[in-house]
């Protein structure tokens, strides 16, 4: 069985797995991350808009439980952190320094009998067991991520974006209106959707209770 360690990169993506005697948690490590991003957004000037960005991102981990998937922008492909096991797999951009190389490892046994559970919950033929299949290989030098559980430190929903356009929208030269696929309400267009909706409406009403007391 060929396991492939360490970074390996492949044009701007990049992924890797991570041991867990550094970070404890999926919410240690994504916000060491997240802090890597800021440090380097500092150190080439970037605007303070992005970097309040992140910051906004981190607070966000507290919304949910620890160890949950999350993702979160980053330059040219999203990060996805996954805790399988004892590691975590991380699929990401290489066009950040995120200094983790020495906390890189290769999957261990408890990695594998997670994954080998979690590739059972998928059906034959699926993309995502297919993807779990390649990691448990080895088959390839890189990974995606897999399943729609990750909790989007940016949206602030669980799901992951997909290359479908809302039928409403379509293709803007301004903005691109993917579907996002979610665990609780299937795919659906972040603008259109209704009970989006309701909620920035119930948000905006509340903000005009509190201003009224």
């Amino acid at each position: 069985m060929k396991i492939r360690h360490g970074f390996v990169s492949n044009s701007s993506s990049s992924s890797f797995i991570i041991s867990n005697e550094k970070f404890k948690t999926v919410r240690s490590l994504a916000t060491y991350m997240i802090k890597q991003k800021i440090k380097e957004s500092r150190s080439e000037g970037d605007m303070d808009e992005y970097i309040n960005y992140d910051k906004e991102y981190i607070k966000h981990l507290q919304n949910i439980d620890e160890n949950d998937s999350v993702s979160f922008p980053s330059c040219n492909y999203d990060t996805y952190i996954k805790k399988v096991g004892d590691c975590y797999l991380v699929a990401t951009c290489n066009n950040t320094d995120w200094n983790l190389y020495e906390y890189s490892t290769n999957l261990s046994e408890n990695a594998k009998e997670a994954l080998q559970k979690l590739k059972n919950l998928y059906p034959k033929g699926s993309d995502d067991r297919k993807e779990i299949k390649y990691i448990l290989e080895g088959e390839r030098d890189e990974f995606s991520s897999f399943g729609k559980d990750y909790y989007d430190l940016n949206k602030e929903i669980v799901g992951v974006e997909t290359y479908d356009y809302c039928e409403n929208h379509g293709f803007d030269n301004r903005y691109n209106y993917h579907l996002w696929d979610t665990q609780k309400y299937g795919k659906i267009c972040l603008d259109c959707s209704p009970y989006l909706k309701r909620k920035d409406k119930l948000e905006a009403l509340n903000k005009i209770s509190e201003n009224e007391e």
